[in-house]
């Protein structure tokens, strides 16, 4: 599915510079998406959110600018997307209340890797 130049080029710039990935590997997550909800799919990234495809239908609208003062939009497909909760949650933090709650994760984190090392047995050494 070929995209508009200038918005692949930015949009795969973008997503490469901010995830650290190369500028093909980027693309190929991009159109990776894109071919999955062309094809009606619904595509959930974890923590982020869903992205599907909605039909919109055929319709007229007023506009003063059109001879007639009727403009007709045809039918097309667009992308909807919901986010997660965890998502809603980070948009809406202050950058106190993020910076806390990453503190929390990391500690959670540590708790379980130090628990982890403390109920695994230990092994004698090969001879």
């Amino acid at each position: 599915m070929p995209i508009p130049p200038k918005t692949d080029r930015s949009t795969t710039a973008d997503c490469a510079r901010i995830a650290g990935l190369t500028h093909a590997q980027a693309e190929g997550f991009i159109h990776a998406i894109l071919d999955e909800i062309s094809r009606g799919k619904e595509v959930r990234l974890a923590g982020l959110g869903i992205f599907r495809m909605q039909p919109v239908k055929r319709r007229e609208v007023r506009s003063p600018l059109m001879p007639g003062g009727v403009a007709k939009c045809p039918e097309r497909n667009q992308i909807r997307f919901r986010r997660s909760r965890v998502a809603n949650v980070t948009i809406n933090q202050t950058p106190a209340e993020r910076a806390e709650a990453r503190a929390a994760r990391i500690a959670q984190h540590d708790q379980q890797v130090d628990r982890l090392a403390t109920t695994r047995p230990k092994r004698d050494p090969v001879e």
